[in-house]
């Protein structure tokens, strides 16, 4: 939805701010208990080598060489009329068949970190990379990074706390999940982030809104340059240094739809689709809502360094095949998520784009 988007410039932020510090969080191989418990876990460190063998084809074509990655706001449990436990259920399905090397969550609940401990085909595959304290706090729901065992090493991981903003009324605590992976002998740093949403006054036509609008803008700019310092940090290190940052970035202004392009990140979507004449859009094209939601493309899959775009799909955009008993009694169709989840996946190269 196109919005006056007057005087917000003046209220982004500068490029002086720092860097947050980063939280070292355990490089995890084997999880025995997925709980939270500060800086130190129960989590266990295990690096197996990857088989040569899966340098071949994955059974759906997918080049093994080739990196994939989905992110997913899989929508918190929310009321009974959303069906979460057959939207978590059919999360879990998803994930024991889906081909991506990383998954990118957000909204991720203390029932869904139940369920995956719980689920031997995801205990099978996954690795949690790194698990965002949010999920424990009283908002509870945060972030969850996972790699694909079987075709991806994990290196290392931070945490970073986005309470630098000079504006006290925008610091909510959100965070960035950020991950070190090996594909193939080649290391991809993965940013995982669900940029700020702050609700806004009803009333689109006050000064109120307007204020608090520029200022939620303002703080989603500031989310995104701290990814941008940190893959730039990754990239002065290693000249071809490859970054990946995908999540629910929450880009509904139409002031901050190139917001990812100006702090240096390339669009994975418009590569692939910007001439197409397709939306990318995300949100608003699946749960109906008697209020009218205009579709936008809220989750974006962006990077930069050494990685070359080769497919984007847009994933989960039909309903889920409910009982009919079940279906009868909620009276609408149930999806996965209020979000669609994105996939793309780069051929690693040699040199930057």
């Amino acid at each position: 939805m196109a919005t006056d988007t007057s005087g917000i410039g003046n209220a982004q932020p500068q490029e002086q701010h720092p860097i947050p510090r980063p939280h070292k969080l355990q490089p995890l191989r084997y999880t025995s208990r997925l709980t939270w418990k500060g800086r130190k876990s129960e989590w266990s460190p295990h690096t197996p080598r990857i088989p040569h063998s899966l340098a071949s084809l994955s059974p759906n074509g997918t080049n093994r060489s080739n990196l994939t990655i989905l992110s997913l706001n899989r929508w918190f449990e929310g009321s009974p009329l959303t069906a979460p436990a057959e939207r978590l259920a059919a999360l879990l399905s998803s994930l024991a068949t889906l081909s991506a090397d990383v998954v990118n969550l957000q909204e991720v609940t203390q029932s869904a970190i139940l369920a995956f401990q719980n689920d031997a085909r995801f205990q099978q595959k996954w690795i949690v990379s790194s698990l965002d304290p949010g999920i424990y706090a009283r908002e509870g729901h945060g972030l969850l990074t996972l790699v694909n065992r079987h075709t991806t090493e994990m290196v290392g991981a931070e945490r970073y706390v986005l309470d630098e903003h000079p504006d006290e009324g925008m610091r909510s605590g959100r965070t960035l999940l950020v991950s070190e992976v090996v594909k193939d002998e080649v290391r991809v740093c993965v940013i995982n982030a669900h940029l700020e949403s702050a609700r806004l006054p009803m009333d689109t036509s006050t000064a109120a809104y307007q204020e608090a609008r520029a200022r939620l803008v303002a703080c989603r700019e500031y989310q995104i340059s701290v990814a941008s310092k940190i893959a730039r940090r990754t990239n002065t290190s290693v000249p071809t240094g490859r970054i990946i940052f995908a999540g629910d970035m929450n880009l509904g202004d139409s002031s901050e739809q190139d917001a990812p392009e100006r702090h240096g990140f390339q669009d994975t979507w418009k590569m692939l689709h910007g001439s197409s004449g397709k939306t990318g859009n995300t949100f608003g094209i699946t749960w109906s809502s008697d209020k009218k939601v205009t579709p936008s493309r809220l989750d974006r899959i962006v990077h930069m360094g050494a990685l070359r775009p080769v497919r984007f799909e847009i994933l989960f955009t039909t309903p889920l095949p409910l009982p009919s008993d079940l279906q009868g009694i909620l009276g609408h169709d149930v999806y996965l998520s209020d979000h669609a989840g994105v996939l793309a996946e780069f051929e690693i190269c040699n040199e930057s784009f």
